[in-house]
């Protein structure tokens, strides 16, 4: 839930979201939901007027995460040259890929060092 700081400090497996600069880490003993949005009390706040105040959310789910688009726009999940919308739904997220929330690209990767 944290920022991260030293790249070196990131627990194995390990999800990390990056946006504009900064990384986001969602480490695997997360418990509840960790929020993405506009809303002020999202874990990543995305400063775009066409991201719901609540997106989405990530969680853990048996040792892997998932991405819950909580918007009536959607999200698209990208995976190299495989595009996938999710809409209202729930989706196991790869290894890596990209969120595209709105006009928002958030980047993801799960360390596996």
């Amino acid at each position: 839930m944290s920022e991260a700081g030293d790249p070196t400090m990131i627990q194995p497996h390990a999800l990390v979201l990056s946006h504009a600069g900064r990384s986001y880490v969602v480490p695997p003993d997360f418990q509840g939901l960790f929020a993405i949005g506009r809303g002020a009390s999202c874990q990543i706040v995305l400063d775009s007027s066409i991201v719901s105040r609540l997106h989405g959310c990530i969680r853990v789910a048996n040792g892997g995460y998932r991405y819950r688009d909580t918007s009536s726009n959607g999200t698209v999940v990208i995976n190299g040259h495989d595009e996938t919308m999710v809409q209202e739904a729930e989706i196991e997220l790869p290894e890596a890929g990209t969120l595209k929330i709105g006009d928002v690209l958030l980047a993801f990767t799960c360390r596996r060092d």
